[in-house]
């Protein structure tokens, strides 16, 4: 059976040996991990404070992975394999690496038998942004372009409408990947690692096409429907603090058809006060909000037809 690699990402300082070990910490790792910790110097000196993770550390210094993609960085691969018992790799590149390069040799045919990719995050210190994207622009954006989970550091150093105008960099950048938003200390380490795997979008659109033979108003009109044709959706992340007294002022206001088309269903996490989170369903006019534990971000979405999507986005901004 293939070994699961993960990969932490992120430019110089941005905080990913932190991120490992409070993953490795809440028992997102458990057992049976090798770490393959690649320093850009003569000198190692991040695998010293993973030590203490009871994870097996294998070093890689005095170059950097994406220097030396078909040398070190593919033997040391291949030694934990030969020589160590493990169940899954983590690799954390040089902050100067390219993550392209170092998927590329994944490819290889002496590794893609024995491994598959699971997580590929990266860390971005939005503190930052502006003068890496400036000064190192090809290493910054890579790191961005090719992953699947940004997680974002040092979000307390910046105003809201600074950290909203990042992370609309960010996904101008990469528009596919999950954006971590909730900081470190609010959420455990689970939800972090799981992230990549939760859409609200795809799994609305999937319930609503296991029921589209019992809407018969939508369905009479279309032969055999396939969900993506009948349905409008829209989905959003979202960095507001809602009142709850507002948040149900919102979703009251679903019920008109007029101003935001026809809301057949709505499912959202919102953070609602200091370290307080809500998870709302709402169904034809209908809504229940309950308790829920921090998310990873605020995000919703709505699924209906003739959706007034401009008019959804002021809405959920106010």
């Amino acid at each position: 059976m293939p070994i699961a690699v993960d990969i932490f990402s992120g430019f110089l300082g941005a905080g990913k040996t932190m991120l490992i070990k409070k993953l490795i910490s809440e028992g997102v790792y458990e057992k049976d991990l090798a770490i393959i910790e690649n320093e850009f110097g003569e000198v190692a000196i991040d695998g010293t404070y993973l030590e203490e993770s009871c994870a097996q550390i294998k070093e890689i210094y005095s170059g950097c992975i994406c220097c030396s993609v078909s040398g070190d960085f593919k033997k040391a691969i291949l030694d934990v394999l030969e020589n160590y018992h493990v169940r899954r790799i983590i690799i954390e590149p040089s902050g100067v690496a390219s993550l392209s390069d170092v998927l590329k040799v994944f490819k290889e045919d002496v590794l893609k038998e024995k491994l598959i990719l699971g997580r590929i995050i990266t860390v971005v210190d939005v503190s930052r942004f502006e003068m890496y994207r400036t000064n190192f622009s090809a290493f910054y954006k890579n790191q961005i372009q090719y992953a699947k989970t940004i997680v974002l550091s040092r979000m307390e150093l910046l105003k809201k409408e600074q950290l909203e105008k990042v992370i609309n960099e960010i996904r101008g950048l990469n528009a596919s990947a999950s954006i971590v938003t909730t900081p470190w200390s609010e959420m455990d380490g689970q939800m972090i690692a799981e992230a990549d795997e939760n859409s609200l979008k795809e799994e609305l659109v999937k319930k609503m096409s296991q029921n589209i033979r019992g809407m018969k108003k939508v369905a009479s009109a279309v032969q055999r429907p396939h969900a993506h044709d009948v349905f409008d959706t829209y989905g959003m992340n979202t960095l507001e603090i809602f009142a709850e007294n507002k948040l149900r002022s919102l979703l009251s206001s679903l019920k008109d058809s007029s101003a935001y088309g026809e809301v057949l269903r709505a499912k959202g996490i919102v953070h609602v006060a200091k370290g307080k989170w809500v998870q709302f369903d709402y169904v034809n006019g209908e809504y229940e909000i309950r308790e829920s534990k921090p998310y990873y971000t605020g995000k919703l979405c709505v699924i209906g037809t003739g959706l007034k999507k401009e008019a959804l986005a002021e809405l959920f901004k106010r």
